[in-house]
């Protein structure tokens, strides 16, 4: 789920993700964007959600409108590393875990 003041999901790879056991609902909750991230979000197959909010509102929404049994957060400044969705959701499933913590690695100054 992505909150967005612009589309910037990035990923380091060819392949966005490399799913191969379980289908994946995105849901971007966009914040009134005054870019193209509805219609790019809409291309790629994604639902959107169009609502003033701020990080954590934007979530629940997100979470409201989702069907799936596993909820993966990622704001629009962050990459994705292939197959970490896969590889959190396989932790969840043999682990009967409810959650799980993906570090990340800041890069920049002020961070």
């Amino acid at each position: 789920m992505l909150k967005t003041n612009s589309f910037a999901v990035r990923f380091p790879n060819s392949r966005a993700c490399c799913v191969k056991s379980f289908p994946i609902e995105v849901i971007i909750v966009d914040n009134f964007s005054n870019e193209y991230t509805t219609i790019i979000a809409k291309a790629f197959g994604a639902k959107v959600a169009q609502w003033k909010s701020n990080p954590a509102l934007a979530r629940n929404v997100g979470i409201a409108g989702s069907a799936g049994k596993h909820v993966f957060f990622v704001d629009s400044d962050q990459i994705l590393f292939r197959c970490v969705v896969e590889e959190c959701v396989t932790k969840c499933n043999e682990e009967n875990a409810e959650m799980v913590k993906v570090p990340e690695l800041f890069i920049g100054e002020g961070f």
